[in-house]
């Protein structure tokens, strides 16, 4: 397992040994935000929003922000850029990924509770160029 889930919600996986591969998909409604034109650097933008920068894989950056000194939980962000287009994927994690037979992924895509609240306060952060879809 690589660590990560893509916005796709496949989990990569085959990288630990003595654990089997097994592929699973996660079913979920994607919340997202469309921020176009974009007028400031991607990454200066997601920490103006209080997130971390992870890692970047297939012209996807990650980002979380955690919401607990543990980690978890923690909102989990990937953008992709598209010319002055900025896709925001966005999701909750409740807790670190499980091991062990199959490999689950925690997250929450409903735009409900706590991600409710998120999405509104990126929407004023990010500005009147930014709208879910």
């Amino acid at each position: 397992y690589t660590g990560s889930t893509h916005a796709s919600g496949a989990c990569r996986l085959g990288s630990i040994p003595s654990v089997p591969t097994v592929n699973i998909f996660i079913a979920y409604r994607s919340m997202k935000i469309l921020i176009t034109p974009l007028t400031e650097n991607p990454v200066t933008l997601m920490r103006r929003a209080g997130y971390v920068f992870q890692y970047e894989e297939n012209d996807e950056k990650s980002f979380v922000r955690a919401l607990a000194t543990a980690g978890y939980p923690r909102f989990h962000c990937y953008t992709k850029l598209d010319t002055l287009t900025l896709t925001v994927n966005i999701h909750l994690d409740q807790k670190k990924h499980t091991y062990g037979e199959t490999t689950r992924h925690h997250g929450e895509y409903d735009n409900e509770g706590p991600m409710q609240e998120e999405i509104k306060r990126l929407l004023i952060i990010f500005g009147k160029t930014a709208t879910i879809v």
